[in-house]
């Protein structure tokens, strides 16, 4: 995925809102340079929690397809 990643680039809305919300983390108008490290880590923090949200999903699908 590019940095111009609009809402149809995903399939998962879930997905684009993750992306869009990890992109205005690093804008230009948000980001803080001395903060840099906590950025990061909140950036990966969102991943991983969107993470174990799919993992549970795809599990729960899994369960109800048998």
């Amino acid at each position: 995925m590019t940095r111009t990643a609009g809402p149809g680039s995903f399939r998962l809305v879930s997905t684009s809102v993750v992306w869009q919300c990890v992109m205005r983390c690093w804008a230009s108008g948000v980001f803080l340079a001395p903060l840099a490290q906590r950025f990061l880590t909140l950036s990966l923090e969102v991943f991983a929690r969107y993470r174990a949200y799919l993992g549970s999903a795809l599990a729960q699908v899994r369960i109800q397809s048998g």
